[in-house]
């Protein structure tokens, strides 16, 4: 009966609380808001339909509660198109969240003196000019570019066409700050010259970007260059014939970073570079000459290369050695679908801490004996009396095209796979010996 009685108390203070959990979010007029613990609320969503392109004034009241942070998403609208409107915020807002305008198509926007925080992405897709005191705390606008107040790092470049030079001091882009629509190439800032003093490019910083003829992005103070940083962005009508380097100072760049991008020059990440790790896809679908230096580089994600643009002659294979980890399809289709080729093979030596083959990996050369395992689909064309260890333990079926031979030793697994799978082998030491056959 107790245990009842408790079960009982329980159920009828969870259905109490439930009209108290509902009334946290409500909705007044064109705004949807949620109400904090301190009374205050931050809009979540907005009307954009019934709103339609007339200019929004966001009250510092809404149904008697103070008005204190535009949430997360809160005006974001995909469809938006052309037609703008301004933006004027109440003088109690202090933070404004991730991606909270995306391509809302604003022209203005005024930042009161209170605003502390902006997530990234927050004004995306608006080509907007920004209203800001020359007392302001947090913020300061310099040629419609938005930085922070001590001007170290830039926040965020409206779509505009004007030459961006960026002022000596600021050590970091922000994540999305010059993010376009790679359909909108019409949307670009044409000549972008980053300072000496930059240090970080920040995660969609450059995606869809469009760079014009006379561009500066690399210089030797750069160190970190974000996820998808410049993921689908290109040269404006093939202008930049030139060279990318990779400053030597740079210690990471994150996956994606050069996905899809369109450049009509090289990127070169020159000998001495410290880089460690190519993260995953990240020059996936490049249509640049990559020229690496891979002597320090001991690991490669999976599509880190694939079908990259035109590298064959410059990557410097005698330091393969130092790859220990070799993601699926990290090279696969890569150097105009040639892979690698005999030559190449010849110059290629693998790292003594390699262990699998994955997927896609296509090298065509001696296996260290640490080499136990190759996975599924890990050539993709036919291979003609390849050497496989003794070492191996382990290749699947389909590691090898149908049509492929091989050399193997006596007694070996491979030899068994070999016979068990139905491809062609010859015992090692037999090859030009035929003697064997009359036994």
């Amino acid at each position: 009966m107790k245990r009842l009685i408790c079960w009982a108390i329980v159920l009828v203070m969870l259905l109490t609380a439930l009209p108290a959990m509902a009334d946290n979010t409500r909705t007044s007029g064109l705004y949807t808001y949620e109400i904090k613990g301190n009374g205050t609320i931050t809009i979540t969503g907005f009307d954009w339909e019934a709103n339609g392109n007339a200019d929004i004034y966001i009250p510092n009241l809404i149904d008697g509660y103070i008005v204190t942070a535009i949430g997360d998403e809160a005006f974001k609208c995909e469809q938006r198109g052309k037609g703008g409107c301004s933006l004027t915020l109440p003088d109690t807002i202090t933070a404004i969240g991730k991606k909270a305008f995306w391509k809302a198509s604003l022209w203005r926007i005024n930042l009161p003196d209170n605003l502390q925080n902006i997530g990234y992405g927050a004004f995306v897709g608006n080509n907007c000019e920004f209203v800001i005191s020359g007392k302001h705390n947090y913020f300061a606008v310099i040629d419609c570019v938005l930085y922070n107040k001590v001007k170290k790092e830039l926040l965020f470049c409206p779509s505009t066409s004007s030459d961006i030079s960026i002022p000596e001091g600021i050590i970091s882009i922000g994540d999305y700050a010059f993010y376009r629509d790679e359909e909108k190439w019409y949307d670009a800032v044409g000549k972008v010259q980053l300072p000496s003093t930059i240090q970080h490019i920040g995660n969609f910083a450059f995606y869809g970007f469009q760079f014009d003829y006379g561009s500066s992005f690399m210089p030797e103070s750069l160190q970190t260059i974000g996820e998808s940083a410049f993921e689908k962005s290109g040269f404006m009508d093939g202008s930049f014939k030139g060279f990318a380097f990779i400053p030597t100072t740079v210690t990471s760049i994150g996956k994606a970073a050069f996905r899809e991008s369109d450049w009509w020059n090289e990127i070169i990440l020159a000998e001495g570079c410290v880089l460690s790790t190519i993260e995953e896809e990240t020059f996936k679908d490049c249509k640049a000459q990559i020229c690496i230096d891979t002597k320090n580089i001991h690991s490669v994600a999976p599509y880190a290369f694939y079908q990259s643009g035109r590298a064959a002659d410059n990557v410097k294979w005698e330091y393969l050695d130092s790859i220990d980890n070799w993601g699926e399809y990290a090279f696969t289709d890569t150097f105009g679908n040639t892979v690698f080729d005999e030559d190449t093979c010849a110059k290629a030596k693998l790292s003594s801490k390699l262990t699998k083959l994955p997927a896609g990996f296509e090298l065509i050369c001696n296996l260290p004996d640490t080499v136990t395992s190759i996975s599924s689909h890990a050539y993709n064309g036919i291979v003609t009396d390849y050497r496989l260890s003794s070492a191996l333990m382990d290749i699947a079926a389909d590691a090898f095209p149908r049509g492929s031979t091989f050399v193997v030793d006596a007694g070996s697994y491979a030899e068994l796979w070999c016979s068990e799978n139905g491809f062609g082998y010859t015992i090692e030491g037999q090859e030009d010996d035929l003697s064997w056959l009359n036994n």
